[in-house]
């Protein structure tokens, strides 16, 4: 019998060949445009992951150097939108804002109460062509060197202006402050300190207390009555020593007409 060959055979087989040809191309070209896609967009993202980094970085110096501009003077603070500038490791506001490569950084200083406020810290770059960045952080800043005398009785004990003049034998700028609702009046007063120097002279804008040869630390100082109305403060013209009281810390009790004794903190003028 006569074998008949048919070519449809042949014809199918070359048929799937090059349909599975171009099904294989159109599938690497997708892998690649996957990967390649892929490749681009992380690096993208690292680029801008680095970027919001850095971002944070800067607007976390700008709370901290207000923070340094509050330890030096907690008046230095004042309310408003402010850039920083850096001049012998010392901070201070100074513009509208200040630039770090492609960085914007902008300080915003807002009122809570008398000793407390509000800081924002933005920075903002060119994130991409359509897109900007921005990084914001925020802090209270609390009036330490005054809130941490107050011992949350009557009185606050101020030590923001205080100073060493006198030759290094006086504390000047010393004040206490009336934080109560009613009005407060001292009788007495006691201050210790390290060294063996000794204390000649306590003036409010007049002397109310003195003793020329001195008296020692620790010593029960009868001070002509203090009366410090609610809200107002007793300010110290000076407290003078007969020796340089350089590095020495104080501590300061006082007694009030009650009776009643209040210890009001230490420092170190």
């Amino acid at each position: 019998m006569k074998k008949v060959f048919s070519t449809s055979n042949i014809v199918n087989d070359k048929g799937f060949s090059l349909v599975e040809v171009i099904l294989a191309s159109a599938l690497f070209l997708i892998i690649v445009t996957t990967f390649i896609g892929s490749y681009l967009y992380g690096q993208e993202s690292t680029a801008l992951s680095g970027s919001r980094a850095r971002a944070t970085l800067i607007a976390e110096e700008g709370l901290e150097a207000v923070r340094n501009i509050r330890d030096n003077n907690f008046d230095n603070l004042n309310n408003g939108t402010h850039g920083l500038s850096s001049s012998n490791n010392i901070w201070e506001l100074n513009g509208s804002d200040d630039t770090t490569d492609i960085f914007t950084r902008e300080i915003e200083i807002s009122e809570i109460n008398n000793d407390e406020k509000e800081i924002t810290s933005t920075v903002t770059w060119q994130q991409t062509e359509t897109r900007n960045g921005l990084i914001a952080l925020s802090t209270t800043l609390t009036n330490w060197g005054k809130l941490s005398q107050q011992n949350f009785g009557p009185l606050a004990l101020n030590i923001l202006n205080v100073v060493i003049g006198g030759g290094n034998r006086q504390i000047q700028g010393l004040s206490i402050e009336n934080i109560s609702t009613s009005d407060v009046t001292i009788i007495s007063m006691n201050m210790t300190w390290g060294s063996n120097t000794k204390i000649k002279e306590v003036n409010t804008g007049g002397i109310i207390w003195s003793e020329n040869k001195g008296v020692n630390s620790g010593t029960e100082l009868d001070i002509a009555d203090q009366l410090i109305p609610v809200g107002s403060t007793l300010d110290f013209n000076n407290i003078s020593f007969n020796k340089d009281i350089t590095g020495d810390t104080f501590s300061i009790t006082v007694t009030l007409s009650d009776n009643s004794v209040e210890s009001l903190g230490t420092f170190t003028p």
